[in-house]
């Protein structure tokens, strides 16, 4: 796989713990493959925090091989020109909050859209990427 590793930490400030997660990507293919990896980490990180009663902390992402594959070359060179998107915020949004309870691997099967509270549309910067574009090579 593209991400290989994982590394949560916990901190603890004013009496709360705080879930931290810092995701290690191998190769990160920029049009398809990073904005997809982003969303599950921070995903993942929403979860295990609520799961375990901590706040929500930061997601660190390191990519040893950022890259843009050939027949993706128009497309990025299109995005690029887009001034009408912020990639950093718009692409890769931040999860402040699970509205529901999560006491078992079942409640995270079951959550919805509707029960993230993020900072921008998840289903904009899932699908940004996705325009009729073909698989990398």
């Amino acid at each position: 796989p593209c991400h290989y590793s994982y590394n949560f930490v916990v901190t603890k400030t004013d009496d709360e713990y705080v879930l931290n997660l810092k995701q290690n990507i191998r190769s990160g293919d920029s049009i398809l493959g990073t904005p997809t990896n982003v969303m599950f980490a921070s995903f993942f990180l929403a979860i295990m925090a609520t799961s375990l009663g901590y706040n929500i902390g930061e997601l660190k992402t390191s990519i040893d091989d950022y890259h843009v594959y050939s027949n993706h070359t128009k497309f990025a060179s299109k995005m690029i020109r887009d001034t009408t998107i912020d990639f950093a915020t718009d692409c890769f949004p931040q999860v402040h909050r699970i509205s529901k309870d999560i006491g078992s691997f079942d409640d995270m099967l079951s959550l919805e859209w509707s029960d993230i509270e993020s900072d921008r549309d998840y289903h904009f910067a899932y699908n940004w990427s996705r325009k009729d574009l073909p698989m990398a090579v």
